[in-house]
């Protein structure tokens, strides 16, 4: 009997801790379109899918002389995609240096919170997209919730000895 009355004890506490946690991860879908132009209209700017040139570096590009989405600066990158706020591309890191200045908000990621993948997901640089899946995390791989958008959670993983970035469905994650 007091076991059982342990484990609910227990199980309570981290409910709360949990829900408390997850209560402060930082919603991304709080946008500021930023337009800018470039010296050379033929200018891009090469994106990594984190805050450095440690992690992978993606496939995609940001011309900073068409609209592009600011979600945020780190030190000295900035976290923006392609596009307007109703309709963008891949979200990934670039040197702040190299696109002109913006007045975006801080992004510090304080209160990550480590989880772990319930079921496989496909990890995105869009997030509430699917379709265009980068990798695939499995059940049991470790994440680190950063922040949220809509009903995707943006992860930080490791694969192939490369820290990366990206969207997973909030419905996988433990």
């Amino acid at each position: 009997m007091i076991h059982s009355i342990l484990k609910v004890a227990v199980f309570a506490l981290l409910l709360l801790f949990v829900g408390s946690a997850a209560a402060q991860i930082p919603d991304l879908d709080v946008l500021v379109p930023q337009a800018a132009e470039c010296a050379d209209e033929s200018c891009e700017v090469p994106m990594y899918a984190g805050p450095t040139a440690q992690f992978m570096q993606m496939d995609a590009t940001l011309n900073p002389s068409k609209a592009f989405v600011c979600f945020g600066q780190y030190d000295c990158w900035t976290m923006a995609a392609q596009g307007t706020p109703d309709s963008f591309g891949p979200v990934g890191w670039v040197e702040t240096a190299a696109i002109p200045a913006q007045d975006c908000a801080e992004l510090l990621f304080e209160n990550q919170l480590a989880a772990m993948v319930e079921e496989d997901a496909p990890l995105t640089f869009v997030p509430a997209s699917e379709d265009n899946a980068q990798l695939t995390l499995h059940h049991g791989d470790p994440i680190q919730i950063l922040g949220r958008y809509e009903s995707f959670l943006y992860i930080e993983t490791d694969k192939e000895d490369l820290p990366i970035r990206g969207f997973v469905p909030e419905s996988t994650v433990e």
